[in-house]
């Protein structure tokens, strides 16, 4: 039985993250066989000296004692290797007849940024790891020997007008090494297609805070992709495929019940099914797994329906646009890729988390409120919240299984 993302029970730990199984085989006793060290570039202030979390360390650089929106190494990561002697290395072998591609666990990502992205949703920052700088070998210098081979800075834009931010505090947020404890011993104990699941998941969550003040609207399609990436784990069973087809194209569904042919529903509801499958359980991962609203809101009307109902219209909607985008070449609406505090908010303090005013307009294009369900700073942290609580669940879910 294999673990292969989206199959089975999780009996072959092959097919999982590579920071995962280092760890795995560390518990099992397998020897450290070296140590290397990454910086991870981040804007964000970095409180608490260090904290060490089972092959991985964590170590404050102090590059932020003055809260500015640089771009720096504010965090070392140091990783310990523990290789799996058991694994022979890969060949293509003698038979060219069985050869068959497989790529079940790539990720595209070496261990170190496997583990950066893994803090960049846990801490909700940007966060990226760009290449050793020092190794500890077992007969070299117990200093450790810098290297600078594998080491290429970041390219960052910094965008110093606040108001021109898409997203807003960011920059400069507070965070605690500390916070990422409990967040990798869940890492731990996740099943092995979990843990590729939220690797995944949590590169597109990073990709996404890395472009989004340059490039907001492929930001949109990252954080998209990331709720979507977990929600390929999420099974829906049970569910009436008229309730799925209200799931993912509400509007068809009231238009053909106002007709009152209840036939004709259900053939549509049939025909559509296996379309609507992969909408459903992105709409079911937020239904499911959706944080609260943020703590600091804006004037009511600038504010999100929070609403089980209006978070599932607001999914919904995003979820088409992302569609449009992707296969029609359509843009997003420009006001949702905008800066929010540019979006009729002169007086808030607090930033907007959906377009004000009753309509916006482009030229001869124009959008009505319903149409514009939230800004990109609240999408984000939607995705961030939801993702959370999906590994939360998860690792409790797993822990609960009996061994």
């Amino acid at each position: 039985m294999t673990d292969k993302p989206g199959e089975g029970a999780d009996e072959c730990r092959h097919w999982a993250p590579l920071s995962w199984q280092s760890w795995q085989r560390r518990e099992a006793g397998v020897s450290r066989a070296a140590r290397y060290e990454y910086p991870l570039y981040t804007d964000a202030y970095v409180t608490e000296y260090s904290v060490s979390i089972g092959p991985f360390e964590f170590i404050n650089t102090l590059a932020h004692d003055v809260r500015d929106p640089r771009m720096a190494p504010g965090i070392v990561l140091r990783l310990d290797v523990h290789p799996d002697s058991d694994t022979a290395p890969y060949s293509v072998g003698t038979d060219l007849g069985q050869l068959e591609t497989q790529a079940e666990e790539w990720l595209g990502l070496a261990e170190h940024d496997e583990v950066a992205v893994l803090a960049s949703l846990a801490l909700g920052i940007r966060l990226r790891s760009t290449g050793a700088t020092r190794q500890f070998l077992p007969d070299g210098d117990p200093l450790g020997q810098p290297i600078e081979y594998d080491h290429r800075p970041p390219p960052w834009t910094i965008t110093s007008n606040s108001t021109s931010l898409v997203l807003p505090g960011y920059a400069e947020r507070e965070v605690c090494l500390t916070e990422l404890k409990d967040w990798f011993d869940r890492y731990r104990r996740l099943p092995a297609g979990d843990a590729l699941t939220l690797v995944r998941a949590a590169r597109n969550y990073r990709d996404a805070l890395w472009i989004a003040d340059d490039d907001p609207e492929t930001a949109w399609l990252w954080l998209v992709s990331a709720l979507e990436a977990a929600a390929v784990r999420e099974q829906i069973t049970g569910i009436d495929k008229i309730e799925l087809l209200g799931m993912w194209k509400r509007k068809v569904k009231r238009l053909i019940e106002e007709t009152g042919d209840e036939v004709l529903l259900r053939r549509v509801a049939k025909e559509l099914a296996s379309l609507g499958n992969t909408t459903a359980r992105y709409l079911k991962l937020v239904e499911v797994y959706a944080p609260g609203p943020p703590l600091k809101r804006p004037s009511e009307h600038l504010r999100v329906d929070w609403s089980p109902e209006g978070l599932a219209q607001a999914a919904e909607l995003i979820y088409n646009y992302r569609s449009r985008r992707l296969h029609e070449g359509t843009p997003f609406p420009w006001p949702m890729y905008g800066a929010p505090f540019h979006s009729m908010a002169i007086n808030e303090s607090v930033a907007p988390e959906r377009p004000g005013g009753i309509a916006s307009h482009s030229g001869r294009n124009r959008w009505t409120a319903e149409d514009l369900p939230m800004h990109l700073h609240i999408y984000t942290y939607l995705t961030r919240g939801t993702l959370l609580n999906w590994w939360k669940v998860r690792a409790e879910r797993a822990e609960d299984q009996p061994a």
